[in-house]
């Protein structure tokens, strides 16, 4: 099978091509995807050996995301004329939903993050949807924390008060009020710009994983579907499981808390 990364550029119609293996490869690409995305998620899931072995471990996966996929993309927007500190946006398939590509980096040498600034996007539907609500008037922010969280989250006061000391007085603050599913769609509706921070429940089902809220309600990827939020432009959500996916039942589909609040 033959694995090819595209590449879409502002000042180019035709996309462009990046061949990153042939059909006669042993192990494949898609093999090799496969063992680094298990080998991260092992990683990150365990808190077993020390913290050098996962760290030298660790480098090995950036190192081999480098020589097999990020590393031909990056040469080919150099080459291309694509000014070093340009934003771009990854939007990987398949095993590779699970794995850092902004990280990426030979074990001598530059690496993405020396080049570009890296974001990531569900799908290229989504992220030229987001372009269509670029609104240059001052935002208006929601900042929610929500307080009675099991286990507590100690400083999710504080982080709502930098929050605010930033932003005001364009944020509105919610902590010391509960916080549900109902009101927090009311807020949204309201407010274009969103910080969430509370606790997140990946599910093995992607569709019901969810954030936690006031009252022991929750917020789940379903739901946030349902909403329309036609004016929103920006979400950061400062909850575990935000962008975990759904590896063994839709690994080519990316659906999380974040896809969803991206395509809301």
């Amino acid at each position: 099978i033959q694995v090819d990364a595209v590449i879409l550029l502002h000042s180019e119609h035709d996309p462009i091509v990046v061949p990153l293996s042939s059909s006669d490869e042993t192990p494949s690409i898609n093999e090799e995807a496969k063992r680094l995305a298990e080998t991260w998620l092992s990683i990150i899931g365990t808190e077993g050996g020390t913290q050098l072995s996962r760290l030298r471990a660790m480098q090995g996966i950036v190192t081999d995301l480098w020589d097999l996929f990020a590393g031909p993309v990056v040469e080919e927007l150099l080459r291309r004329g694509v000014e070093r500190g340009s934003h771009i946006w990854w939007c990987p398939t398949g095993d590779l939903w699970a794995l850092p590509l902004h990280a990426a980096r030979p074990l001598r040498g530059k690496g993405v993050m020396d080049y570009f600034v890296s974001s990531y996007t569900p799908s290229i539907a989504a992220l030229l949807s987001s372009r269509r609500n670029v609104d240059l008037d001052p935002p208006r922010v929601l900042a929610v924390g929500i307080r009675d969280s099991y286990p507590p989250l100690a400083m999710v006061g504080v982080e709502l008060d930098v929050i605010h000391g930033l932003l005001q007085p364009a944020v509105e603050k919610k902590y010391e009020e509960p916080v549900d599913d109902h009101a927090l769609i009311g807020y949204l509706s309201e407010h274009n710009w969103f910080h969430l921070a509370c606790h997140g429940c990946l599910e093995d089902h992607p569709f019901y994983s969810h954030f936690i809220l006031s009252n022991n309600t929750t917020l789940s990827v379903i739901d946030i579907m349902k909403t329309r939020l036609d004016h929103a432009q920006f979400a950061f959500l400062s909850a575990c499981h935000s962008a975990a996916g759904d590896k063994k039942q839709r690994p080519d589909e990316v659906i999380h808390l974040s896809a969803a609040m991206q395509f809301a």
